[in-house]
């Protein structure tokens, strides 16, 4: 197998980095969640997600969160079974960042015509934003 190409399903693709970012803010105030918040794919190619990073900052220069990461072919990536808010984990037990990646192991892939769904919620008093980085690869079909 040639550098690039990777073998999924019974298929070849020729792999390429991509990663997405996304910035979204919640409003102050401890009970505030933002559910079915999407990050849709650019539609070149299929998506593997291999690594979810993510930074916050709120007034204080600290912030709390809580995520369910999803795909918008309906899979939840954290789920208790029940679909209440206990489905959300706290971001630093499922996000990393440069020094240490939130790997995601196996990888999960995205539709080039899907989302990545986030469900948020705020653990802090204050308005609190959020900058991701959703690092994995592009992947393209390879013909033959």
């Amino acid at each position: 197998m040639s550098y690039g190409l990777i073998e999924l399903e019974g298929k070849q693709y020729l792999e390429k980095f991509h990663a997405i970012p996304y910035s979204v803010t919640l409003s102050a105030g401890a009970t505030v969640v933002l559910l079915n918040q999407r990050v849709v794919m650019q539609g070149d190619a299929d998506f593997l997600l291999k690594d979810v990073r993510a930074r916050t900052a709120d007034a204080l220069g600290l912030a709390s969160f809580d995520v369910r990461l999803g795909n918008s072919d309906g899979t939840y990536y954290s789920q208790t079974g029940v679909g209440l808010t206990n489905d959300r984990v706290i971001g630093t037990l499922f996000c990393g960042d440069a020094q240490f990646p939130g790997l995601v192991i196996p990888y999960a892939r995205f539709s080039k015509t899907g989302a990545i769904t986030l469900d948020l919620g705020n653990l802090s008093a204050s308005e609190n934003t959020i900058k991701w980085a959703f690092v994995g690869s592009l992947i393209f079909p390879v013909n033959g």
